[in-house]
């Protein structure tokens, strides 16, 4: 990607073939250019349909000067599973694409022959880790009903599992950690805000060398999204 980093993008990051890219027009219809004339020796075929073109400033209405590729509003950006849309848009998207299979996999869980293992797969692999990705990537203030209603069910989960009621601060206890007397259930409220902060810290570099690399804001800058 050296060749697109010779054209000053403000933003360029890959993960496999899944890329990200900011820059004023221009600049992405070279960037696009590129792809099309050097990825094919790479292993890369661009497929335009599975492309997106975003305008960073909202209250653009021109459509996407790349053909055939997919213009998706400002409100609506995701990229590799992230929503970085509109809060509306980010409390939706985290609702579709968390809650269904934790309910779905919790059930499995209670039905589970074996209490002891179905706690410890509760607490090790189908707890709050399904919401890691989330607490990392995305702040609790657009999420934070969907992580209560995610913690609601791992509770509830948790009282079949074992078949017993656990009042309030009984549960308190069992989402300690095991050194401690509890049975190691982390609840999504409560670690969220300390998960995402690591993150930004740790991005927090990155980010100030993209800073460093923006250029002058252009009220027609667009992101494109490789897929």
């Amino acid at each position: 990607m050296d060749s697109i980093a010779k054209l000053g993008p403000a933003y360029q990051k890959w993960y496999m073939d899944d890329g990200g890219i900011i820059g004023d027009t221009e600049l992405l219809r070279k960037v696009w250019g590129i792809l099309k004339s050097e990825g094919p020796d790479l292993g890369m075929f661009l497929n335009p349909k599975k492309c997106e073109w975003s305008w960073l400033n909202r209250e653009c209405s021109e459509p996407c000067p790349i053909e055939l590729v997919q213009l998706v509003p400002t409100d609506k950006i995701q990229m590799l599973g992230v929503p970085l849309g509109s809060d509306a848009f980010v409390a939706d998207y985290v609702e579709r694409e968390l809650l269904p299979t934790t309910v779905k996999v919790t059930q499995q869980l209670v039905e589970f022959e074996d209490t002891q293992s179905a706690m410890y797969l509760l607490r090790l692999s189908f707890g709050i880790v399904r919401a890691n990705h989330f607490m990392r990537t995305t702040p609790l203030c657009q999420w934070e009903e969907q992580a209560k209603k995610f913690d609601s069910t791992v509770h509830d989960a948790t009282e079949l599992i074992i078949k017993h009621n656990l009042p309030s601060d009984a549960y308190d206890q069992a989402c300690v950690s095991t050194r401690f007397g509890g049975l190691g259930i982390r609840r999504a409220v409560d670690h969220a805000p300390i998960a995402f902060a690591a993150s930004y810290n740790e991005s927090e570099p990155w980010m100030n060398v993209a800073k460093a690399n923006a250029q002058a804001p252009n009220p027609w800058t667009g992101k494109r999204s490789i897929g």
